[in-house]
C-alpha cells in the first residue's frame, strides 16, 4: 500500500495527527512520519518528493571539524529530550555512556 500523503513510497507508519482537537491516522512512507502538518500539506498539494525536505550528508566529503560540530548537535538535542522527558535514570546512563566512549583510545 502506498503513502496516503505522498503516493510515492510505501506506507509502513501508522501516524496519528491531532487537528483542531480531532486526531485522525494515517498510513504513511517513513519520509512523510517524520514531518510537521506544513510539510505533509505541501507534499500533498504541490507534489513535492518528501525526501527533499530531508538534508543528507556527504560523509566522504564532510570535514572532522564539521563532523564533531554535528556530533556535538546530536548531543545536546539527545540531552535535552531525555532532561524534558524527566527521566533522571536514562540521562545519567547516556552521560556515563558517553564518558566511557570518550576514555576509550581511537
Amino acid at each position: 500500500m502506498k503513502c496516503e500523503n505522498c503516493g510515492k513510497y510505501e506506507a509502513r507508519v501508522k501516524d496519528y495527527r491531532t487537528i483542531d482537537g480531532i486526531t485522525g491516522k494515517a498510513l504513511h512512507c517513513k519520509w512523510c512520519a517524520n514531518l510537521d502538518d506544513v510539510a505533509l500539506y505541501r507534499i500533498r498539494v504541490e507534489g513535492i518528493d518528501p525526501v527533499s525536505f530531508y538534508e543528507f550528508i556527504d560523509y566522504e566529503k564532510i570535514s572532522i571539524e564539521e563532523l564533531e560540530e554535528l556530533s556535538e548537535v546530536v548531543r545536546n538535542r539527545i540531552e535535552e529530550q531525555l532532561e524534558d522527558d524527566g527521566d533522571l535514570e536514562k540521562f545519567l546512563e547516556y552521560e556515563r555512556h558517553l564518558t566511557l566512549r570518550e576514555e576509550q583510545p581511537r
